[in-house]
């Protein structure tokens, strides 16, 4: 049997259920630092597989412009990485309703499921983005080089779309969350 995989004291999640598999479709979880050990093939260039795999979640710095929003011309500020997304927004790992890299897949996935209170999910998270503030603040680190080059080759994913793709996540939760509802009062009508 092997080792139970565990970051910050939390035991990963295993359920895959329909609820689970939604941000797989619409919102791929971060990746800590620790994730690229298990990610990254041996013996393969760390910045040519970022290329192709990885994106950096990014805000831009400065004053917010009129309406709130922080002008454009302000340079990105590197927050965490995350897995590429598909032509469809779908996480690039995901195919076929399954997760091709789920024995080693990001923290953000792997210690999160739709079944944790706000609170679990809000500590496990906050643990999380502790590690990548540490990794962020280390120029040497892995992480921190990582995010420096997407940045610079415009591999990014903006404020504006974590909403989009956030948005499109919670329609979808509440989608199936309604059709079980549904389907779970009819059952009961049933003789």
């Amino acid at each position: 049997m092997a080792d139970t995989r565990t970051e910050f004291g939390y035991v990963r999640t295993s359920c895959d259920c329909r609820l689970c598999r939604v941000f797989c479709r619409h919102y791929p979880g971060f990746l800590i630092p620790a994730d690229l050990k298990r990610l990254i093939p041996p013996g393969r260039d760390p910045f040519e597989w970022a290329r192709e795999h990885l994106r950096v979640r990014v805000r831009r710095a400065g004053r917010p412009a009129a309406g709130g929003r922080t002008k454009a011309t302000a340079p990105p500020i590197a927050e965490a990485l995350l897995p590429a997304t598909a032509d469809d927004g779908a996480c690039q790992w995901y195919r076929g309703e399954r997760c091709t890299v789920h024995a080693d897949s990001p923290f953000g996935c792997a210690f999160f499921d739709q079944h944790q209170s706000d609170r679990q999910a809000r500590n496990r998270a906050e643990k999380g983005f502790l590690a990548i503030l540490r990794a962020l603040e280390d120029r040497d680190s892995l992480y921190r080089r990582l995010c420096d080059y997407l940045v610079a080759e415009g591999l990014t994913m903006d404020q504006a779309a974590i909403r989009r793709a956030a948005a499109a996540a919670r329609r979808e939760l509440d989608n199936l969350i309604e059709c079980d509802a549904h389907s779970k009062g009819r059952r009961k009508k049933r003789p």
